[in-house]
């Protein structure tokens, strides 16, 4: 596998590469933190492009069937 990942292999970044997954439930929580990291990743460098500046409360819509 390190074969085909060759920059995310040699980097050694728990985020972006993971080597040995010895379990269904290893590789759930593996992919678990990844995406939370990830999701962090984004919070944290993402650009704002148009910020919530009204004070009005909008009600969230409910759907029926």
């Amino acid at each position: 596998m390190q074969l085909a990942f060759v920059n995310r292999s040699l980097s050694k970044d728990p985020n972006t590469f993971i080597d040995t997954i010895r379990s269904p439930e290893e590789l759930r929580a593996s992919l678990s933190r990844a995406l939370n990291a990830a999701r962090m990743r984004i919070f944290t460098v993402a650009e704002v492009k148009k910020k919530a500046e009204s004070g009005n409360v909008i009600a969230k819509s409910v759907l029926q069937n």
